[in-house]
C-alpha cells in the first residue's frame, strides 16, 4: 500500500512541473492557445411544459424613446455678416463703426494719428481710419493684427 501511496504522490508533484516545461529555444506558448472558453453561466431553460399548464402573460407595449431632458438643444446657426469691401473712399454704415473696435493707441502699431473726427478701427486682420462724420474710409493698414 505504501508504494501505491508513494507513487501517486510522487506523480501529483511530478506532472505539473513537467506541464510547465518547455524545449529549449522556444519561447512562452502563444497566448491564444492558453486560454479556454468561458463558462457557460446562464441557467439552462427549463424543461417544456404542455401549453395549458403555462401562464400567459400579456406583452408589455413598447413605448418610443425620448430625449432626455438634460440634453442641450441645437443652436440654430448664426447669420453670417456681410462682407463689406474694405477700400480708401469708400462709405461705412455708423452700426458697421460701432460694432468694431476702436484702436486707442494707433502709435503702439505706428499708426499715423488721427485728426478731429477720425478714428482708427480694427476690421479682422486690418486697421481702418474713418471719419466719424461721413463714414469714409481715409487710410488702410492690411494685415496688421496677423
Amino acid at each position: 500500500m505504501k508504494p501505491l501511496i508513494l507513487a501517486t504522490l510522487a506523480a501529483v508533484i511530478a506532472l505539473p512541473q513537467a506541464a510547465l516545461a518547455q524545449p529549449i529555444g522556444q519561447g512562452p506558448a502563444p497566448v491564444h492557445a492558453t486560454q479556454h472558453k468561458p463558462l457557460d453561466t446562464r441557467a439552462k431553460a427549463p424543461a417544456a411544459q404542455p401549453a395549458s399548464a403555462r401562464k400567459v402573460t400579456p406583452k408589455a407595449q413598447v413605448q418610443p424613446k425620448r430625449q432626455s431632458q438634460s440634453q442641450p438643444k441645437p443652436r440654430p446657426l448664426a447669420k453670417a455678416q456681410p462682407t463689406v469691401h474694405l477700400a480708401v473712399g469708400t462709405r461705412l454704415d455708423s452700426k458697421f463703426i460701432a460694432q468694431h473696435e476702436t484702436i486707442r493707441q494707433p502709435a503702439r502699431y505706428r499708426l499715423a494719428h488721427t485728426g478731429a473726427n477720425t478714428r482708427w478701427l480694427r476690421v479682422r486682420n486690418d486697421a481702418v481710419m474713418v471719419n466719424l462724420q461721413t463714414g469714409r474710409v481715409l487710410n488702410i493698414a492690411y494685415n496688421l493684427f496677423r
